[in-house]
């Protein structure tokens, strides 16, 4: 026969294992929703570009000049650090600086800064000058942003219509 003592502690044994179990697992969830917070940060970093004036007509050598915004986001909480952006155009592009001067045309763009703050973004202008008759392969940019994280991992994301294999 069981003494109504005994009972009493094995049923507080078994409700305190049950809630132990609960607690463990509830950490065992926090820890991985964390983790996943962590990654959806850094693999969130982003490049996005619009193409603020778009030319309607071509100069008289055939070519044109468009404007581009190009910001870098950072949505996680921490700051990223040597942020480099390397936008790929499909033709050659030459940079138009604003005292006039043009560099030698190029398929890659980059810009950059050394430290990009938790949830917010940067933003520069960049004057491009290509030949007006391929406006339609904009569709095909794509652009490339490495960074290290606090810790000094270097991370990559690659965004856009081509993926280039980095």
């Amino acid at each position: 026969m069981v003494e109504s003592g005994d009972l009493a502690t094995w049923v507080g044994a078994l409700a305190t294992a049950v809630a132990g179990g609960f607690a463990g697992w509830q950490l065992l969830l926090l820890r991985r929703q964390q983790a996943a917070a962590a990654w959806a940060e850094l693999n969130g970093v982003a490049v996005t570009w619009v193409q603020k004036v778009k030319p309607n007509s071509p100069d008289p050598d055939g070519s044109a000049l468009w404007v581009f915004e190009i910001t870098v986001h950072n949505p996680g909480r921490l700051p990223i650090r040597n942020v480099q952006v390397e936008m790929t155009f499909p033709v050659e592009v030459c940079r138009t600086h604003f005292d006039g001067t043009v560099d030698e045309p190029v398929r890659v763009v980059d810009v950059g800064l050394p430290v990009l703050a938790g949830a917010s973004h940067h933003t520069w202008e960049r004057k491009l000058r290509m030949e007006f008759n391929e406006a339609h392969s904009l569709r095909t940019i794509s652009a490339h942003v490495t960074f290290l994280d606090l810790v000094g991992r270097t991370h990559s994301n690659v965004w856009g219509a081509a993926d280039d294999g980095r």
